[in-house]
């Protein structure tokens, strides 16, 4: 899948100031759980901090499901 979460989390490693902004400017937060940040840009794809500072891209379903689930 060649998505901007998925190409961002490859510059992460490398430019993760640059990789920050355009996550900053893109997306939106989708939503938060205890140890996770959901970022949602404008083609579905997901881009998720955890509580260690670390980025990887998840499935939007999987993203809410997470998310209604932290709320329930």
């Amino acid at each position: 899948m060649n998505n901007l979460a998925n190409r961002l989390t490859n510059v992460m490693d490398y430019h993760p100031t640059i990789a920050l902004a355009i996550i900053e400017d893109r997306s939106r937060l989708l939503g938060t759980t205890t140890h996770k940040d959901f970022f949602v840009f404008e083609d579905n794809s997901v881009i998720v901090r955890d509580s260690l500072g670390f980025w990887y891209t998840e499935t939007l379903e999987f993203a809410n499901y997470e998310i209604a689930e932290n709320w329930l």
